[in-house]
C-alpha cells in the first residue's frame, strides 16, 4: 500500500504516541518529561539520557526513497572484509578523540553513575559507517529525512516535491528489547546535534532491517507536503546546530592512518583472525597502521571545544531529568 500523504503519516505516528501516553497513565505511571528534556536511564552501572517521550516505545526512520533492503552503512554495496575492518577501526579512532575533549572526558555523574556513550551508535549518527541504523523517537524528525534530500553542491537539505516514493519505518523498542535485539540510546550528548534529532541506534545484521526485526513499513508519494515539513523544522537548521564533533568526524572519515589499538578493537568486534594479514590488506588500500594514536583535534580546536562546552554545560544539566523517587540530582 502506498499512502498519498507523508504529513498524514507523521500525524498518525504522533497520534499513536498520544494513545501510548494515555495507556501509560491508565497503568498508574506518570511522566512529566517535556519535549526538550531527557531522562537519565541506568544501563547497569552507568547512565544514558533518553529522549522524549518516555511513555511511548515507538521509534521511526524516514528515507526519501525505497532502497529495497535497509542495510547498515557498513554492509552497503557489499564491501570487502578489509573495508569493514577499516570502517570499524575509525569508530574507535572517534572514541579516542572524543574522550580527550571537554564534555566527554569529564564523565559527568548522576547519583554516582557515570555518563555512558555507545561510540559506535554515535559514530553512525555523525556519518561514519557502522553496524547501526539511525532511528528517532520524533515522527517529525523522521519525516524531514523522508521528504528532503541533501544537495551536495549547495551543502544543505532541500525538500522533495517531485514524483517518487519515500518510506517510513516504525519499530516497537519494547518488543525488540524483549527479543534481545540491540537498541542503543544516543539521546542527549555534550554537544547538541544528537539531542535535536532525538537519536537512537539499532544494531542490525547483514541481511538488513526487516529480516530480523518486527518493523512496520509505510510507503508514500512525494508531494507538496515536503515543503510544509521542511518549514516546520526551519529547513533542517533545527536538526543540525553547530557541533564541534562534526569537524573531528570529518578528519576521521578522510584519514588513511589508524592506530594498532583501533585495528585490534575492530577485528575483535568483527570476530576476524590474523591481524597481521589484515594489516597487509590495509597497506594495499593505502592505509598506514601505527602504534601511536592520531591527533584529530588541534590545540586551537581543543580550546574552542572546551569554551563551547563551558557555555553549554548549564543548559545540558537543565535538560536532564530523573524519576521522582530520587530526592536530588547532582551533576559534577
Amino acid at each position: 500500500m502506498v499512502h498519498l500523504s507523508s504529513l498524514a503519516l507523521i500525524q498518525s505516528f504522533a497520534e499513536k504516541q498520544r494513545l501510548d501516553h494515555i495507556n501509560w497513565l491508565k497503568q498508574g505511571l506518570v511522566s512529566s518529561l517535556k519535549e526538550d528534556e531527557f531522562l537519565a536511564i541506568d544501563i547497569g552501572g552507568s547512565y544514558r539520557l533518553m529522549p522524549y517521550p518516555e511513555s511511548s516505545p515507538r521509534l521511526f526512520r524516514g528515507q526519501n526513497a525505497d532502497f529495497g533492503v535497509c542495510l547498515p552503512t557498513i554492509y552497503r554495496n557489499s564491501p570487502p572484509l578489509v573495508k569493514r575492518i577499516l570502517d570499524m577501526a575509525k569508530i574507535n579512532e572517534l572514541k579516542q578523540a572524543l574522550e580527550s575533549i571537554g564534555g566527554y572526558k569529564e564523565q559527568l555523574k548522576i547519583l554516582g553513575l557515570k555518563f555512558s556513550v555507545d561510540y559506535e551508535a554515535l559514530a553512525q549518527h555523525y556519518g561514519l559507517a557502522s553496524r547501526y541504523i539511525d532511528f528517532t523517537s520524533n515522527p517529525l524528525v523522521a519525516g524531514f529525512f523522508a521528504t528532503s534530500k541533501f544537495d551536495v553542491e549547495r551543502s544543505k537539505y532541500l525538500p522533495i516535491a517531485g514524483s517518487g516514493i519515500g518510506v517510513f519505518y516504525e519499530v516497537n523498542r519494547a518488543a525488540e528489547i524483549a527479543r534481545s535485539n540491540e537498541f542503543e540510546i544516543i539521546g542527549l550528548q555534550p554537544f547538541q546535534r544528537p539531542a535535536q534529532q532525538y537519536a537512537f541506534g539499532l544494531k542490525c545484521p547483514k541481511k538488513g532491517l526487516v529480516a530480523k526485526y518486527g518493523v512496520m513499513q509505510y510507503k508514500f508519494l512525494h508531494s507538496k507536503d515536503s515543503y510544509i515539513i521542511f518549514d516546520m523544522l526551519n529547513g533542517g537548521l533545527h536538526l543540525f546546530p553547530d557541533d564541534p564533533v562534526f569537524s573531528v568526524v570529518s578528519k576521521i572519515k578522510a584519514t588513511n592512518y589508524i592506530s594498532l589499538s583501533s585495528l585490534e578493537w575492530a577485528v575483535e568486534q568483527l570476530q576476524v583472525r590474523n591481524t597481521t594479514r589484515q594489516i597487509k590488506w590495509l597497506t594495499l588500500l593505502g592505509v598506514t597502521v601505527g602504534v601511536d594514536h592520531a591527533s584529530y583535534v588541534t590545540q586551537d580546536e581543543r580550546i574552542s571545544i572546551q569554551s563551547a562546552w563551558c557555555k553549554q554545560k548549564e543548559t545540558f544539566s537543565s535538560k536532564v531529568k530523573i524519576r521522582r523517587v530520587a530526592s536530588h540530582l547532582t551533576i559534577s
